[in-house]
């Protein structure tokens, strides 16, 4: 089943949860969605006008899903789905 990991910064809206188990799913869109019916309070973090906002990037193993299919990046069983956000300082 593929692993979703996800910033520590996300702790308090997933009950502590950092690396959770998407059993089943089958593409990163798939997982976006088990993870916002979930966890309802991510959808503002992660999407921008229905779409993952600027700020977000995910990767599957170690390439950017920008770079592959999008959310219909096909998974297999052992991928690693990783949420990044993105930090701004100056």
């Amino acid at each position: 089943m593929p692993t979703l990991k996800l910033p520590v910064s996300f702790k308090p809206l997933t009950g502590g949860e950092t690396t959770l188990s998407m059993d089943g799913a089958d593409t990163v869109k798939a997982v976006l969605d088990r993870l916002v019916m979930d966890h309802p309070t991510l959808t503002q973090r992660l999407f921008c006008q229905g779409r993952i906002a600027s700020w977000i990037n995910i990767y599957v193993g170690d390439t950017n899903i920008r770079d592959l299919a999008g959310v219909e990046t096909p998974l297999a069983a052992d991928d690693e789905v990783l949420v990044l956000n993105a930090i701004a300082g100056g």
